[in-house]
């Protein structure tokens, strides 16, 4: 089936204060509406490269996910 994730990292704190707030907008696989999982607080180092993975876990057979498009927008 199809699958799509949205979600948010969000600055929350003063600058340089390493504050964020991760927020799950939507999950969709197949016709199925997922339930949305609650917002988790961050601390992720301002000053240094901040890594955005999607990991896909193949539990039923390997190689049965497959990621299409990836798409991000960073803005300051």
């Amino acid at each position: 089936s199809a699958w799509a994730l949205a979600a948010d990292i969000i600055k929350t704190g003063a600058n340089g204060s390493n504050t964020q707030t991760a927020l799950h907008q939507s999950a969709v696989c197949g016709s199925v509406v997922e339930v949305l999982t609650a917002c988790q607080s961050l601390t992720l180092p301002e000053n240094a490269a901040i890594t955005v993975a999607v990991v896909i876990n193949n539990t039923t057979t390997a190689g049965d996910a497959t990621l299409w498009n990836f798409q991000g927008q960073w803005f300051n």
